[in-house]
C-alpha cells in the first residue's frame, strides 16, 4: 500500500531525471594523459579521448589526472 508508494516514488523520480552526458558529466572524473599537456594535449576519461589543459604547469604522458573544470570542449585538469 502506502509503504510501497513511499519506496517506489523516489526511484521513479530518479529514473526520469536526465543523466549528465558529454563534458559536464566529466567534472571530478579521473583519467590518464595520452599526449602530454604542454600546454594542451589529449587525455582519456570514461572511455573517451578529450582535449585538455592543465590548470598549472605541464603534465606528462601517462600521468593520472582529475578533471577540475570545463571550458567549451576543453577539459581543465590537475594531477591526481
Amino acid at each position: 500500500g502506502a509503504s510501497l508508494a513511499t519506496v517506489a516514488y523516489p526511484g521513479l523520480k530518479a529514473q526520469r531525471a536526465p543523466s549528465p552526458t558529454g563534458a559536464p558529466a566529466l567534472a571530478r572524473q579521473h583519467g590518464r594523459v595520452v599526449r602530454a599537456l604542454d600546454p594542451q594535449g589529449i587525455l582519456h576519461v570514461k572511455g573517451e579521448d578529450w582535449t585538455a589543459r592543465p590548470v598549472e604547469g605541464r603534465i606528462p604522458k601517462g600521468a593520472a589526472i582529475v578533471v577540475t573544470g570545463i571550458k567549451g570542449l576543453t577539459l581543465e585538469v590537475r594531477r591526481s
